[in-house]
C-alpha cells in the first residue's frame, strides 16, 4: 500500500459542532460609526448569519479570545468580518473554489452542509470583495495553499528527526494526564502526533503532516502577509477551556514538549527556506 494511501485512510473525525440559531447582525448604534458598505456590508448582512450558523456551534470557531482559523464565527458581525479577511487560510484567493468557508463545508467536515441559497450568498460576496479590492488597486490575495505547499518542501525528516517531533507530541500528556497520543496517534480530529515511537512510526508521522493538508494546517497555518507560521490558534482552541468548549481534556497550549519541539522544527524549516534549500513540494494537491 502507498504510503500517502496508507495516511489518507487516517482522516477521519468526529464533530465539535453543533447546531445554533442563526444570528442577526445587530443595526448600528450611534456610537458604532458609519454603516458599512460595500463588499463588507454584504458580509454583515447576508453572510455573517451563515458563518455563526454553521461554525459557531459546540465552540469550535466562535471563541472570540482564539483568534485566527478559531475565532472567526462571532456574534460580532463587525469583528467576525475582519477575522475572516485577515484569514488567508478562510477566503483563499476570493474565489468559491480556493475559499475554505466554501469547501469545507461539503458534508465531510462535521456534517455541516450549505443550501443552495447559502451558497449562493457566499459567492456573491466573495465575487464582490474581488472586484472591490481589484478595482481599489489593492495587492492580489495570497494564497495559502501555494504557500503551505512551498512550505512542505522546505520541511525534512532529518529536521522533524532533530527537534524530537515524534517523542514531544507522541509522549505529551494533558493536566489530568491523558496521553495526547490516546486520542491522536492515528490522526483523529485532523490532529495527528503520533505515538511516541521513533522508527517507521516517525517517519509516517512526518509523511502525515507533510502530505495531508488537514493534518499540516493544526501545526502551521499562513499569515495575511503570506508568511507561514505555527498555527497557535489550534492549539489554544484545543487546550484553553473556554465557553462552549469541546471538552476537550485542558493543556497549557504554548508551554509543552510539544510546542518546544515543533518551535525547533519551525526554526530548522525556516532557515532552508530562507536559504533557498528545499525540496519540490510534499503536499499533496
Amino acid at each position: 500500500m502507498r504510503l500517502s494511501t496508507w495516511v489518507t485512510a487516517l482522516l477521519f473525525a468526529t464533530g465539535c459542532m453543533g447546531g445554533v440559531d442563526e444570528v442577526n447582525t445587530p443595526p448600528p448604534t450611534p456610537d458604532s460609526g458609519p454603516p458599512a458598505t460595500g463588499a463588507k456590508a454584504l458580509y454583515q448582512d447576508t453572510v455573517h448569519s451563515i458563518v455563526t450558523a454553521k461554525c459557531g456551534g459546540g465552540g469550535c470557531h466562535a471563541q472570540p479570545s482564539v483568534t485566527g482559523m478559531y475565532g472567526f464565527a462571532t456574534a460580532d458581525a463587525e469583528a467576525s468580518y475582519t477575522q475572516v479577511t485577515s484569514t488567508p487560510t478562510l477566503i483563499g484567493t476570493y474565489t468559491a473554489a480556493s475559499a475554505a468557508l466554501v469547501t469545507k463545508i461539503d458534508g465531510t467536515h462535521n456534517a455541516v452542509t450549505y443550501t443552495p441559497d447559502d451558497t449562493s450568498k457566499i459567492t456573491a460576496w466573495l465575487g464582490a470583495e474581488s472586484t472591490e479590492r481589484n478595482a481599489n488597486g489593492q495587492p492580489p490575495p495570497v494564497d495559502p495553499i501555494a504557500k503551505l505547499a512551498a512550505w512542505t518542501g522546505c520541511m525534512s525528516l532529518e529536521n522533524f528527526q532533530a527537534a524530537g517531533m515524534a517523542a514531544a507530541w507522541g509522549n505529551l500528556s494533558s493536566q489530568t494526564n491523558q496521553r495526547c497520543a490516546n486520542c491522536h496517534a492515528t490522526g483523529l480530529d485532523a490532529f495527528y502526533t503520533g505515538n511516541g515511537q521513533g522508527g517507521l512510526n516517525e517517519e509516517n508521522y512526518f509523511a502525515a503532516v507533510t502530505t495531508q493538508k488537514e493534518f499540516l494546517l493544526k501545526y502551521f497555518t499562513v499569515e495575511q502577509s503570506g508568511a507561514v507560521i505555527i498555527n497557535t490558534s489550534a492549539f489554544k482552541n484545543a487546550g484553553v477551556d473556554l465557553p462552549d468548549d469541546t471538552n476537550h481534556p485542558p493543556f497549557d497550549p504554548m508551554v509543552n514538549a510539544g510546542m518546544t519541539a515543533l518551535s525547533e522544527f519551525y526554526d530548522l524549516t525556516l532557515a532552508r527556506q530562507t536559504a533557498n534549500t528545499c525540496d519540490p513540494p510534499r503536499l499533496v494537491p
